[in-house]
C-alpha cells in the first residue's frame, strides 16, 4: 500500500504551489516527507513538505480541485492518503470524513518531468553554474515578498504579455518589464541581496505570459536566484523548493 499522513492545512498550502490550474499530480513518498514535481514547456517546479507514516513509493491524484474542496470542508487536523497503485482508487481520510477518487495512470503534469529532471541533476552537479550549455553566471538572494507587484502584471497590462528581466549584479537589482509596443507597460524593481556576476553588464532574458503567475508560486521568505544571458531563471529554497522558469525567444518592444 502507498500511503502517508500529513497536516491537512499544510497540504492545502502545498498543492496550490504547483499552480492554480493544477488538475493532477503525483506525490512521491519519502521517509518523513512527500515530494512532488510538475514539468511543462514553460517551467519546472518541485517542492517538499513533512509527512508521517509514509509507506510505498507514490500516490497519484487525478482530480486536485476536488481533493482541495474536500480538504477545505474538513475540520480534521490531519489527512491520510492511500492507494494500492497508480490507476487504482485514491482513498482520502480526514477524521470521520472519507473521499474516494477515481485514478488514472496518465498524469498530464508529469509528461515532461523525467526529461527536465535529467537536466536538473546535471545543473545541480555543476552547482547551478550552467543550464544545459547556457552559463548561469549571475546569482543573488531575493526576498519573495518583493515580487508582489510583478505577480499582478497580467491584471494591469493584460494576459497576452511578454516579460523581460534585467538582472544587474552591479546595481543590486532586477527589473521586470511587462508589455510592449504602444500598449501599457509596467516595470517592477526587485532588490538583490549579495548579488554576484559580471559587473560591466546585466543579464537580460525574455519570458512569456507565464512569469507573473509562476512568481506567485514562490514560497515565503528568501530564495536563491540563478540566471544568465538569454536563458532560464532558477529559484531555490534550500532543498525544499525549486522553480525553473523557461525563457522564450526575444521580442522587440
Amino acid at each position: 500500500m502507498n500511503e502517508f499522513t500529513v497536516d491537512r492545512k499544510a497540504l492545502l498550502k502545498f498543492l496550490p504551489l504547483f499552480g492554480k490550474e493544477l488538475q493532477d499530480i503525483t506525490l512521491r513518498i519519502k521517509e518523513d516527507e512527500i515530494e512532488a514535481a510538475v514539468g511543462h514547456m514553460t517551467h519546472y517546479l518541485k517542492a517538499r513538505m513533512p509527512a508521517t507514516d509514509g509507506d510505498g513509493s507514490t500516490v497519484t491524484i487525478n482530480d486536485v480541485p476536488r481533493l482541495i474542496t474536500f480538504l477545505k470542508a474538513s475540520t480534521s487536523v490531519s489527512a491520510q492518503l492511500s492507494q494500492t497503485e497508480a490507476g487504482k482508487t485514491l482513498h482520502v481520510r480526514c477524521g470521520n470524513s472519507k473521499l474516494q477518487l477515481p485514478s488514472s495512470t496518465y498524469v498530464r503534469s508529469q509528461r515532461e518531468v523525467g526529461l527536465i529532471e535529467r537536466l536538473v541533476k546535471e545543473a545541480d552537479e555543476n552547482l547551478w553554474t550552467k543550464w544545459v550549455s547556457f552559463p548561469l553566471n549571475y546569482s543573488a538572494t531575493i526576498n519573495t515578498g518583493e515580487f508582489g507587484p510583478a505577480v499582478q502584471m497580467t491584471k494591469v497590462v493584460g494576459d497576452k504579455l511578454s516579460c523581460k528581466t534585467n538582472f544587474s549584479a552591479a546595481d543590486g537589482e532586477m527589473v521586470i518589464h511587462a508589455g510592449k509596443g504602444a500598449k501599457a507597460k509596467m516595470f517592477v524593481t526587485v532588490p538583490l541581496i549579495d548579488a554576484e556576476g559580471p559587473q560591466d553588464r546585466a543579464a537580460k532574458s525574455t519570458f512569456g505570459y507565464w512569469l507573473p503567475s509562476l512568481l506567485d508560486c514562490l514560497p515565503p521568505g528568501e530564495v536563491k536566484a540563478y540566471t544568465g544571458e538569454d536563458t532560464v531563471m532558477v529559484f531555490r529554497q534550500q532543498d525544499n523548493f525549486l522553480l525553473i522558469v523557461m525563457d522564450q525567444d526575444y521580442e522587440e518592444d
